[in-house]
């Protein structure tokens, strides 16, 4: 790897970090269902939510997710 592509990377690692505290969001919900637990997790960040990391975690349920 060539210095300068060492320099882009840690450069976007550094402006990733700063539109990480510039921002941030997390939500979370957890909902009993009758196959068991399902949660949602959101994490958005970055200028009006730009970033948004969606997880969604179910225990011998099958899940449907719909994003608009």
């Amino acid at each position: 790897m060539t210095r300068s592509t060492k320099r882009l990377i840690v450069g976007g690692l550094v402006l990733l970090g700063f539109l990480a505290m510039l921002n941030p969001g997390y939500s979370s919900a957890t909902v009993a269902g009758p196959n068991g637990v399902v949660r949602s997790e959101r994490f958005s960040f970055g200028p009006a939510g730009l970033f948004v990391y969606t997880r969604v975690v179910a225990d011998d349920s099958t899940v449907q997710i719909e994003h608009r």
